[in-house]
């Protein structure tokens, strides 16, 4: 395997990684910050400020799981991309090199 290549990949997929990290950072801080009311929320005559609150706060919790979680699936298809590549053009070598032999 060419070494700058794979160097290259590290450095995309580490780049990759973390902003898929501040992605989710801002969004869960977004959505606490802006989404989740503060002030008295009424259901039916009885305060549920503090659910509302607890529901959100998972939400963002789970939205900024899932920003994490598809930055690594990004990394995973590309490493997958270029393992297969790899493979290709190595096939494609060892046919030429058989062709060259025959001949």
């Amino acid at each position: 395997m060419n070494k700058k290549i794979i160097i290259i990949l590290a450095v995309l997929s580490l780049l990759i990684i973390c902003f898929g990290f501040i992605a989710s950072m801002s969004i869960q801080k977004q959505i606490i910050n802006e989404v989740i009311p503060t002030e008295n929320v009424y259901f039916d005559g009885e305060n549920v400020t503090s659910a509302t609150q607890l529901l959100g706060s998972i939400a963002a919790g789970l939205l900024g799981f899932a920003f994490i979680i598809y930055s690594l699936l990004i990394v995973v298809g590309i490493w997958i991309i270029y393992l297969v590549v790899f493979l290709i053009v190595k096939i494609v070598k060892k046919i030429k090199k058989r062709k060259a032999n025959n001949n």
